[in-house]
C-alpha cells in the first residue's frame, strides 16, 4: 500500500490507519477460514485469496485522507486507486507478466476495475470472477 501511494506522490495527503487496516487482517483470515471449511479444502485457490483481500480492504478503507484539501480528486478515492493497483500488479506477477507502462489494454483494464471499485457494486465472487477472466485471458491463444 505504502508504495503505491508514494508512486502516486500521496504521501503527505494520506495515510494506512493501521487498527483499520488490522481490522482487515482479521476479516480476511476469518472469511477464508470459513471459506476452507465451508469447501472443506486445505487450499484456496490465488483468485479467491486476492478477491478476498481487496474486497476486506474496499470494506474496511484503511487508507485515511489526512489534510483538509487534497490537491488530488484521486485522494477522495484512496483505497480503490490502491486496491486496482494492488489487484493488477498482483495479477501479472502471477502470471509472470511484466507489464509495459505504455500498455493501452492494461490501462483499460486498470481503469475499468478502478471505475467499477468507485462506482458498482462487487462482492467477493464478482472480484473473483475479473481475476478468474484475467487468468483464463492470459492462457489462452487466439488465432
Amino acid at each position: 500500500m505504502q508504495c503505491i501511494i508514494k508512486a502516486c506522490h500521496f504521501e503527505l495527503f494520506v495515510t494506512v490507519n493501521t487498527d483499520v487496516l488490522g481490522k482487515v487482517i482479521i476479516d480476511y483470515f476469518e472469511d477464508i477460514d470459513r471459506l476452507k471449511e465451508f469447501e472443506e479444502i486445505d487450499r484456496v485457490c490465488v483468485s479467491k485469496i486476492y478477491a478476498h483481500e481487496v474486497y476486506w480492504i474496499m470494506r474496511r478503507k484503511p487508507i485515511q485522507i489526512t489534510v483538509p484539501h487534497c490537491p488530488d480528486e484521486r485522494c477522495l478515492y484512496i483505497n480503490e486507486l490502491v486496491c486496482a493497483a494492488l489487484i493488477v500488479s498482483k495479477m501479472f506477477a502471477e502470471k509472470g507478466i511484466v507489464p509495459p507502462t505504455e500498455n493501452v489494454q492494461m490501462m483499460t483494464f486498470f481503469n475499468l476495475l478502478y471505475y467499477n471499485l468507485k462506482y458498482r457494486t462487487f462482492t467477493q465472487h464478482s472480484l473473483e470472477l475479473a481475476i478468474e477472466s484475467f487468468f483464463l485471458g492470459t492462457t489462452i491463444s487466439v488465432k
